[in-house]
């Protein structure tokens, strides 16, 4: 086996157990997620050290990285009451997730929102490049600038799992899909958490290669 691949795999494990060890306090403790010391955090960590390398995160994580996304969309798709019309993307970082919907719902209208505004300028590049038209806000995915039941499909891929807010801006009968890449042990724990918000009638949680995907149908 060559040392790229051994290198990889290690790498991997290691993002699993990271992201595991941050995201289980996040779904226990949602409070914890929108305080302000963990959002000023978040804020500088992916602002300052992140954001001019996150291709390269993207990159080592190669085909992986969306496995656990594509599979949500589809899952998604399926138990969506009405047609996808309107896609927001929270915490869309360099716009991965917001550039997969798009491609995947090319009759929607797709919002990305994120915090940094060293990813959203990522993001908008990228999104010019492909010529897919996606709007970029700069907003907080926890106090996002939506009316109630604004959106068809809600992402969150890769941030923090701020369900009742995402929920929140959902309309009946569409989809909140929380997808992260790597965490693939939190699954359980994430369909306890969306579950007892008491915002949705149909919770679905479902381990991937590497990750998980959550899909919650609004009620």
């Amino acid at each position: 086996m060559g040392m790229h691949i051994v290198g990889s795999r290690l790498y991997l494990f290691a993002s699993q157990v990271f992201f595991t060890a941050a995201l289980g306090p996040l779904f226990l403790w949602p409070k914890v997620g929108g305080s302000r010391p963990v959002r000023s955090f978040v804020a500088f960590s992916f602002g300052r050290l992140l954001a001019p390398r996150y291709s390269r995160v993207i990159s080592s994580f190669g085909e992986l990285y969306g496995v656990a996304l594509d599979e949500g969309l589809n899952r998604a798709e399926a138990v969506a009451e009405s047609r996808i019309g309107k896609v927001i993307d929270c915490g869309t970082g360099t716009g991965f997730a917001a550039t997969r919907a798009a491609l995947r719902f090319p009759e929607a209208s797709v919002i990305g929102f994120d915090l940094v505004t060293e990813m959203l300028e990522q993001a908008r590049s990228d999104a010019a490049r492909r010529g897919l038209r996606i709007a970029h806000v700069r907003a907080d995915a926890n106090c996002l600038p939506l009316a109630d039941g604004a959106a068809d499909l809600v992402i969150a891929h890769n941030t923090a799992p701020f369900l009742s807010e995402f929920a929140r801006v959902c309309r009946r009968g569409g989809v909140v899909v929380f997808v992260d890449s790597a965490a693939r042990w939190i699954a359980p724990v994430a369909r306890r958490a969306a579950a007892r918000t008491g915002c949705f009638d149909l919770v679905e949680a479902r381990q991937t290669q590497s990750g998980f995907f959550l899909v919650a149908r609004r009620s």
